[in-house]
Protein backbone atom coordinates (compact mmCIF):
# COMPACT_ATOMS: atom_id res chain seq x y z
CA UNK A 1 0.00 0.00 0.00
CA UNK A 2 1.42 3.36 -1.04
CA UNK A 3 0.79 6.13 1.48
CA UNK A 4 1.85 8.98 -0.88
CA UNK A 5 -0.72 10.55 -3.16
CA UNK A 6 1.74 10.36 -6.03
CA UNK A 7 2.59 6.72 -6.81
CA UNK A 8 5.86 7.77 -8.49
CA UNK A 9 7.66 10.28 -6.22
CA UNK A 10 10.83 10.28 -8.32
CA UNK A 11 9.01 11.80 -11.30
CA UNK A 12 7.98 14.77 -9.17
CA UNK A 13 11.57 15.27 -7.93
CA UNK A 14 12.90 15.02 -11.49
CA UNK A 15 10.39 17.61 -12.69
CA UNK A 16 11.37 20.02 -9.88
CA UNK A 17 15.07 19.58 -10.62
CA UNK A 18 14.49 20.10 -14.34
CA UNK A 19 12.45 23.25 -13.82
CA UNK A 20 14.92 24.72 -11.33
CA UNK A 21 17.80 23.99 -13.67
CA UNK A 22 15.97 25.52 -16.62
CA UNK A 23 15.12 28.69 -14.70
CA UNK A 24 18.72 29.02 -13.49
CA UNK A 25 19.95 28.49 -17.06
CA UNK A 26 17.57 31.16 -18.36
CA UNK A 27 18.66 33.63 -15.66
CA UNK A 28 22.37 33.15 -16.35
CA UNK A 29 21.77 33.45 -20.09
CA UNK A 30 19.72 36.61 -19.54
CA UNK A 31 22.47 38.20 -17.46
CA UNK A 32 25.15 37.09 -19.93
CA UNK A 33 23.24 38.59 -22.85
CA UNK A 34 22.63 41.83 -20.96
CA UNK A 35 26.38 42.07 -20.31
CA UNK A 36 26.95 41.57 -24.05
CA UNK A 37 24.51 44.43 -24.70
CA UNK A 38 26.37 46.54 -22.15
CA UNK A 39 29.65 45.88 -23.95
CA UNK A 40 28.04 46.86 -27.25
CA UNK A 41 26.82 50.10 -25.71
CA UNK A 42 30.23 50.89 -24.19
CA UNK A 43 32.13 50.20 -27.42
CA UNK A 44 29.62 52.11 -29.54
CA UNK A 45 29.80 55.01 -27.08
CA UNK A 46 33.59 55.13 -27.35
CA UNK A 47 33.44 54.90 -31.15
CA UNK A 48 30.82 57.65 -31.41
CA UNK A 49 32.71 59.87 -28.97
CA UNK A 50 35.87 59.48 -31.06
CA UNK A 51 33.96 60.27 -34.26
CA UNK A 52 32.19 63.27 -32.73
CA UNK A 53 35.44 64.46 -31.15
CA UNK A 54 37.05 64.45 -34.57
CA UNK A 55 34.08 66.35 -36.01
CA UNK A 56 34.35 68.94 -33.22
CA UNK A 57 38.11 69.18 -33.78
CA UNK A 58 37.50 70.15 -37.40
CA UNK A 59 35.12 72.98 -36.45
CA UNK A 60 36.32 76.52 -35.75
CA UNK A 61 34.19 76.86 -32.59
CA UNK A 62 33.40 73.40 -31.18
CA UNK A 63 32.00 74.63 -27.85
CA UNK A 64 28.39 74.57 -29.01
CA UNK A 65 28.62 71.05 -30.42
CA UNK A 66 30.43 69.19 -27.65
CA UNK A 67 27.51 68.89 -25.23
CA UNK A 68 24.95 68.04 -27.91
CA UNK A 69 27.08 65.43 -29.63
CA UNK A 70 28.07 63.91 -26.30
CA UNK A 71 24.43 63.37 -25.37
CA UNK A 72 23.65 62.04 -28.85
CA UNK A 73 26.45 59.51 -28.45
CA UNK A 74 25.08 58.53 -25.02
CA UNK A 75 21.52 58.01 -26.24
CA UNK A 76 22.48 56.22 -29.46
CA UNK A 77 24.79 53.84 -27.62
CA UNK A 78 22.10 53.13 -25.00
CA UNK A 79 19.64 52.35 -27.80
CA UNK A 80 22.15 50.04 -29.46
CA UNK A 81 22.91 48.30 -26.16
CA UNK A 82 19.22 47.64 -25.49
CA UNK A 83 18.69 46.57 -29.09
CA UNK A 84 21.48 44.01 -29.07
CA UNK A 85 20.71 42.76 -25.55
CA UNK A 86 17.17 41.89 -26.58
CA UNK A 87 18.43 40.53 -29.91
CA UNK A 88 20.74 38.17 -28.01
CA UNK A 89 17.97 37.21 -25.55
CA UNK A 90 15.38 36.77 -28.33
CA UNK A 91 12.64 37.75 -25.88
CA UNK A 92 11.88 40.10 -22.96
CA UNK A 93 12.88 43.18 -24.92
CA UNK A 94 11.75 45.85 -22.47
CA UNK A 95 13.35 44.11 -19.49
CA UNK A 96 16.58 43.51 -21.41
CA UNK A 97 16.68 47.12 -22.54
CA UNK A 98 15.92 48.51 -19.09
CA UNK A 99 18.54 46.30 -17.47
CA UNK A 100 21.20 47.16 -20.01
CA UNK A 101 20.34 50.88 -19.95
CA UNK A 102 20.34 51.01 -16.16
CA UNK A 103 23.71 49.31 -15.84
CA UNK A 104 25.10 51.47 -18.67
CA UNK A 105 23.95 54.65 -16.96
CA UNK A 106 25.37 53.48 -13.63
CA UNK A 107 28.67 52.86 -15.42
CA UNK A 108 28.57 56.36 -16.90
CA UNK A 109 27.71 57.93 -13.52
CA UNK A 110 30.53 56.05 -11.77
CA UNK A 111 33.02 57.07 -14.45
CA UNK A 112 31.90 60.69 -14.20
CA UNK A 113 32.32 60.60 -10.42
CA UNK A 114 35.94 59.57 -10.83
CA UNK A 115 36.75 61.83 -13.77
CA UNK A 116 34.92 64.98 -12.69
CA UNK A 117 36.22 67.49 -10.21
CA UNK A 118 32.84 68.83 -9.14
CA UNK A 119 31.37 68.14 -5.72
CA UNK A 120 27.95 66.84 -6.77
CA UNK A 121 27.90 64.55 -9.81
CA UNK A 122 24.37 63.39 -8.94
CA UNK A 123 22.39 66.49 -9.80
CA UNK A 124 18.78 66.66 -10.96
CA UNK A 125 19.84 66.58 -14.61
CA UNK A 126 21.76 63.37 -13.96
CA UNK A 127 18.56 61.71 -12.75
CA UNK A 128 16.61 63.05 -15.75
CA UNK A 129 19.33 61.70 -18.04
CA UNK A 130 19.18 58.38 -16.17
CA UNK A 131 15.45 58.17 -16.88
CA UNK A 132 15.90 59.10 -20.55
CA UNK A 133 18.66 56.50 -20.96
CA UNK A 134 16.39 53.85 -19.45
CA UNK A 135 13.53 54.80 -21.79
CA UNK A 136 15.76 54.89 -24.87
CA UNK A 137 17.37 51.55 -23.99
CA UNK A 138 13.92 50.04 -23.37
CA UNK A 139 12.83 51.26 -26.81
CA UNK A 140 15.96 49.68 -28.26
CA UNK A 141 15.04 46.47 -26.46
CA UNK A 142 11.51 46.64 -27.84
CA UNK A 143 12.72 47.04 -31.41
CA UNK A 144 15.49 44.48 -30.97
CA UNK A 145 13.32 41.43 -30.30
CA UNK A 146 13.38 39.33 -33.46
CA UNK A 147 9.99 38.75 -35.00
CA UNK A 148 8.60 35.25 -35.25
CA UNK A 149 8.03 35.60 -38.96
CA UNK A 150 10.83 34.37 -41.13
CA UNK A 151 11.13 35.45 -44.70
CA UNK A 152 10.77 32.65 -47.17
CA UNK A 153 13.48 32.31 -49.70
CA UNK A 154 12.40 32.83 -53.22
CA UNK A 155 13.26 30.10 -55.57
CA UNK A 156 14.61 31.35 -58.82
CA UNK A 157 13.80 29.26 -61.82
CA UNK A 158 16.46 28.92 -64.40
CA UNK A 159 15.00 28.76 -67.76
Amino acid sequence: ICLNKNPHPFINIYQKMFLKGWIFYMQTNFIKNCVKGLLVSIFSSVALLLLFGWICFMQEDPDGLIGILGRVALYVSAFLGGFFASRFNRSMGLISGLTTGGVFMLTVVLLSMFLRESDSPLSFMTWVMFLLIAVVAALGGYFGVPSGKRKKRREYHRG
